[in-house]
């Protein structure tokens, strides 16, 4: 597939600005716009994706929109444009109604447990203890009992919440009093919690990753092994093993009516009984294992994006990838309220994915777009999960962040859900 005449607009909110870059690799012209809708707009957040090699940032999409080839939409919201440009007969990238999936926790749920008691799909179940309506609630729930149970917003308000484990009492009280103050007394006492319960005896998580159309999965499937905010390790599988198949199957007759055409991932638990339980759904391209996926597939992973705009599956053969993909979150307490400079060797750049980024004089700086700590992540391929996650921890030590912290030990938990997931058919 030839890409280079190819123009594409990529609308974001920032975090993945880092798709731009690695797209104008391939595309032909990559044009970058960042939402900044507001009463008081900002500049900082509006030169996101200023500057960065290969993209023209432009300040209205809607002026590009009929100029270009196709639209790339990598993050989940926006739902109702993206269906607007679908009508306009314009070639998109997006989750359309699949969005819902993941900004509505509980209708996800909703379509879960419904999968879930057909009786096919052998899962656990009763995750949600309770859902409350407001703090309240919530501490009314969790006051008197014991933890692990953790507090997910059902809402699409993602810069509300987001997930908190409650443990104990005293740093649950501390932790909502201050919700109460950023939120404010209206907000506080209607905003909606999901308060779910740790899953028994589980095992080990595996996204089952890439991406999707409609009710479909591509024949070779990226899945990954993932510590919680530290990074991932990644493998392209030929056909789902039966634990995951099971769930791709609940799941593809919802994607089917709802529609999607989108980088995906779908987030899994299992239990020492051997069963799965989905519980998270990423229309967009997520953060861990993106970064490990463009390393993998390279080129291929941008004929994807091609394919899906155009609503055909992608495919590709083992000659095509790499089969191990690593990637390792980075983070940097001054970037939370500060601009942050990234100092990146040649070497080290084309590897590099960088949330809310511009470039100028030559460097690449992070702005502060309301995403906590992590400024971007990095990653790398090879022919086994060692050589992959060695050229990531061998980069990151040629980094110049100031105040960058990652977790050096990432990938020896990833290798240990790795052979449990072995015990449960899931060859690696």
């Amino acid at each position: 597939m030839n890409l280079s005449t190819i123009s594409l607009l990529i609308i974001d909110r920032g975090e993945l600005s880092h798709v731009a870059e690695f797209l104008a690799r391939y595309f032909g012209k990559v044009f970058y716009n960042c939402i900044t809708a507001g009463p008081y707009m900002t500049s900082p957040i509006a030169k996101i994706g200023e500057g960065l090699d290969g993209v023209e940032w432009v300040e209205k999409a809607w002026k590009k929109i009929k100029k270009v080839d196709m639209v790339l939409y990598p993050d989940v919201f926006d739902s109702d444009q993206m269906e607007f440009i679908k009508e306009l007969e314009i070639p998109v990238c997006a989750g359309l109604g699949g969005t819902k999936m993941e900004t509505n926790k509980r209708y996800f749920k909703q379509v879960v447990e419904d999968a879930i008691d057909t009786g096919k799909y052998p899962a656990l179940r009763n995750v949600t203890a309770y859902v409350a309506d407001g703090l309240d609630e919530v501490w009314e729930y969790v006051e008197d009992k014991p933890g692990p149970l953790y507090l997910k917003s059902c809402e699409p308000w993602r810069g509300d919440w987001e997930t908190f484990c409650h443990h104990n009492r005293y740093a649950t009280k501390l932790f909502l009093n201050r919700k109460r103050q950023q939120l404010g007394e209206e907000r506080a006492n209607s905003i909606e919690i999901s308060i779910e319960r740790d899953i028994k005896d589980k095992v080990c998580e595996i996204g089952i990753d890439g991406f999707r159309l409609n009710g479909s999965l591509p024949a070779y499937v990226p899945c990954g092994y993932e510590k919680k905010d530290a990074g991932i390790i990644e493998k392209m599988l030929k056909g789902l093993p039966p634990i995951l198949q099971q769930v791709a199957d609940a799941l593809s007759p919802e994607y089917d009516r709802l529609k999607c055409q989108s980088p995906y991932s779908c987030e899994c638990v299992i239990a020492k009984n051997g069963g799965i339980y989905p519980i998270d759904e990423t229309i967009r391209a997520g953060s861990p294992c993106t970064g490990a996926i463009m390393e993998m597939l390279e080129e291929k992973y941008a004929e994807a994006i091609y394919s899906l705009a155009h609503g055909e599956l992608p495919e590709w053969s083992e000659k095509d990838f790499e089969p191990y993909g690593a990637e390792i979150i980075l983070n940097s307490q001054w970037y939370v309220d500060n601009e942050l400079h990234v100092g990146l060797p040649k070497d080290v750049a084309p590897h590099m994915r960088l949330r809310n980024a511009h470039k100028k004089y030559g460097q690449y700086y992070c702005v502060p777009n309301g995403c906590g700590s992590t400024f971007g992540t990095l990653a790398a391929a090879g022919k086994t999960p060692k050589e992959a996650y060695e050229k990531v921890l061998d980069m990151a030590k040629e980094l110049e962040v100031y105040q960058m912290d990652y977790d050096e030990k990432v990938f020896e938990a990833c290798e240990e859900a790795i052979k449990e997931g072995g015990k449960h058919g899931i060859e690696w």
